[in-house]
Order: structure tokens, then C-alpha cells, then sequence
């Protein structure tokens, strides 16, 4: 009894195992049939149209419309990215010195050695304006701007302090009766006539003062990189200041005799605005070293002013003079420059410059020697100019 049951356990485990794991392996039927070749586009006996090549340029297919292709000055198809490698942007400063000499000034026979009673033109020349050598005086120059490209905004600015230089002349008793006279007519009250016609003492000075500041935008050339081109904005603030002193006390006489000396000044400041254009050419000679020049002129008004003043020796003063007024002024700049690279962000800049200051009042062109109308006449058509060296170190970021 006990076997049966055993038995029939083991026949019933049998069919419930050994049934499935029978239909895992059966063997695959041949399944649906196989999916029918595509219709043929044309009867199969026809030879396809086959072009022995190369093949024709009219017989190529054409690419896609003039609508689908990007603009030149599109750089890639995704404008809200800038492709790798593009243009470079970012800023610059600058700082280093600049120095400018004042060409001498023009030539007027102001101081003879003569004799009584009033000096005439075959007369030696004892002081002349145009004598004077204006020393070479050094400023601050500083330089800043933004690049993008071949586009730039230049911030440019120097100052060159009060430069002075002077020329002195003794009556030397070569002729006992020669002393050095100026032809001044008109003496104020108070100024005696013998300080201009009978002085033992003369002496001539002139001090000058330069600046400068400007923005320009620059742009290079297409089809000359070594070409910018630039448009801007400068201004120009120069003052002169000329003097003659005269004094007629005895030579080696100490202390001299203050009522018997005189000087004369004639001060001029010059402020030149205006709009500016020129060009900058550059080239790289290595890569640590390159060359180059600029010029660029301004064309404006200038805003002047002039004045006179008459001083006597114990602080009397005389009368003066003062106008202001505007005219049309010019200025013309010219640089040539080596610059030396010590690595991609930094440069020392090394140039000599020119400046023309043109339709500007030359202080020495001021002189009247009619003392009761020291400005009767003002002369704007001066010219100064100015050359020396600069220069500087500028860093890129």
C-alpha cells in the first residue's frame, strides 16, 4: 500500500517538471514565409541607363539652393557660440615717458649795441629770439584701449612740463659810448626812456609747456593687414611765455637800481580741439621684434589767449594788455617706432616723434614795440614745432 503511494507521487512530480522543460527544446517549425522582393520599377529585361565616366559636369546632380547656404561674415551655422580659435579680444595699458624740444624760435632783431641817441638797423644785433636753443624737456606718456579683431579703441595722453632756456649780453666797454638799446616807443609813466636806449644788461628767455590727450577708433585693411586706419578726437593745450629784461644801472653797481629795470612778457596758451584721421603701418620683422610709423593730423578751432605785462624793477607795474580769442588750428604727428617683444602680453615701444602745431600764437610773433598798444596786432598763422623721443611699456590682457 505503502509503494503504490510512493509510486504515484513520483509519476506526478514527473508530469509536472519533466512536460515543460520537454516543450522548451522542441524543434522550430519552418515558421512564416519569406517577405517577397520589391516590385521592379521597370521590366527586368531593360539594361539599366549607365554613363561610361567620367562623368558629364551637366550630367552631375546639383548641390543644395543658394537658400540654404550661410552668409560670409557668418562664421559658423551656431551665432551664439564663438568658434574655436576666433578673434582676439580683450585690453591694454601702457605707461612710459615722452620728451619734446621746441624748435627756435623766429628771428627778430630785438637788442642792438648802439650808440646815442636811438639805434638804427645797421647796428649789431646783440639779442635775438631765434638764438634760443629750447632745451628737451621729459613728461609722463600713458596709453590704454579695447581690441576686438582688427578694431580697437585707443585712449592716448602725455604731459611735458615748463622747459626754459635764456640768453644774456653785457654792454662791454669795446666803445665807450655803445649801450644796448630796443627800439620801444611810448614808455608808460614811470618807465624812464634810458632803460630802453642806454641798459648795460639784457637778457632774452622763453618757457613752454606741451599736453596732449585723444581717442581714436581703429580699424585695419582688408587687403593690407599691415595697414590701420583711425578716426578720432584730440586735444592739444600748449603755453609759451617770452620775456626781455633790460637794466640800465651802472655796470658791477650792487645793489642796482631797481626803477631802472624793466621786463617785458608776452604769454600765449594755445587749446587746440579737433577731429583727428590717419594711419599706423606696421611690420614684424621677427617674432620678437617689429617696426612701424603713424601719421594723423587734427583739424579744429583753437581757443587762445595772449596777454602783456610791463614790470618795473621794484614791482611797479606798467600797462597790459589781454585778448582771447578763436581761430581755426591745425596739428600734424608723425612717429616711427621699433617695439621688442618679450612675450605674447607685454612690449617696450621705443619712437621719435614729430608735431607741426600750425595757425597757433608764437609768443615771439606777439613783440610790439609800441608799448601803449602792446596787442594792436595779434599774428595767429604761427607754426611751432616739436620733435623727441618716447618711450614705454604696455601690457595686453
Amino acid at each position: 500500500m505503502g509503494k503504490q503511494w510512493f509510486g504515484g507521487l513520483v509519476l506526478g512530480w514527473g508530469l509536472l517538471v519533466g512536460l515543460p522543460a520537454h516543450a522548451q527544446y522542441l524543434p522550430m517549425g519552418h515558421g512564416p514565409a519569406p517577405m517577397p522582393e520589391p516590385m521592379p520599377f521597370a521590366p527586368s529585361h531593360t539594361a539599366p541607363s549607365a554613363v561610361v565616366g567620367p562623368m558629364n559636369p551637366l550630367l552631375a546632380p546639383s548641390g543644395p539652393p543658394d537658400c540654404l547656404g550661410l552668409p560670409p561674415d557668418t562664421p559658423n551655422a551656431f551665432p551664439d557660440c564663438d568658434p574655436v580659435g576666433g578673434e582676439p579680444r580683450g585690453c591694454y595699458i601702457g605707461a612710459g615717458a615722452q620728451a619734446f624740444q621746441r624748435a627756435n624760435p623766429a628771428n627778430v632783431p630785438l637788442v642792438r649795441l648802439s650808440s646815442p641817441p636811438f639805434p638804427t638797423a645797421t647796428d649789431p644785433i646783440a639779442l635775438d629770439p631765434g638764438n634760443l636753443n629750447p632745451t628737451m624737456a621729459w613728461g609722463p606718456r600713458f596709453t590704454a584701449g579695447l581690441f576686438w579683431g582688427d578694431h580697437g579703441l585707443d585712449f592716448i595722453g602725455f604731459y611735458v612740463p615748463e622747459s626754459s632756456t635764456s640768453l644774456a649780453t653785457l654792454a662791454l666797454p669795446v666803445v665807450p659810448t655803445a649801450r644796448l638799446a630796443v627800439p620801444l616807443v611810448n614808455p608808460p609813466v614811470g618807465f624812464a626812456p634810458t632803460t630802453f636806449l642806454r641798459a648795460n644788461v639784457a637778457a632774452i628767455s622763453l618757457d613752454n609747456t606741451l599736453a596732449s590727450l585723444e581717442c581714436n577708433f581703429r580699424t585695419g585693411v582688408t587687403v593690407c593687414p599691415c595697414i590701420s586706419l583711425f578716426i578720432g578726437a584730440r586735444y592739444i593745450d600748449q603755453q609759451e611765455r617770452f620775456g626781455l629784461f633790460l637794466d640800465a644801472s651802472p655796470l658791477g653797481l650792487v645793489p642796482p637800481v631797481l626803477t631802472q629795470q624793466m621786463t617785458y612778457t608776452i604769454r600765449t596758451h594755445n587749446r587746440l580741439v579737433g577731429v583727428q584721421g590717419g594711419l599706423e603701418v606696421m611690420q614684424g620683422v621677427c617674432n620678437w621684434l617689429g617696426i612701424g610709423m603713424h601719421a594723423k593730423g587734427t583739424w579744429g578751432m583753437n581757443f587762445a589767449d595772449v596777454d602783456t605785462t610791463l614790470q618795473r624793477g621794484d614791482g611797479f607795474y606798467g600797462p597790459g594788455a589781454q585778448r582771447r580769442l578763436s581761430t581755426s588750428g591745425q596739428a600734424y604727428d608723425m612717429s616711427f617706432f621699433v617695439d621688442v617683444y618679450f612675450c605674447n602680453f607685454a612690449r617696450v615701444r621705443g619712437a621719435y616723434s614729430l608735431l607741426w602745431l600750425v595757425g597757433v600764437l608764437d609768443s615771439v610773433d606777439q613783440i610790439n614795440f609800441d608799448l601803449l598798444q602792446p596787442l594792436a596786432n595779434v599774428d595767429t598763422s604761427g607754426c611751432v614745432f616739436y620733435q623727441g623721443p618716447m618711450v614705454q611699456l604696455e601690457f595686453r590682457f
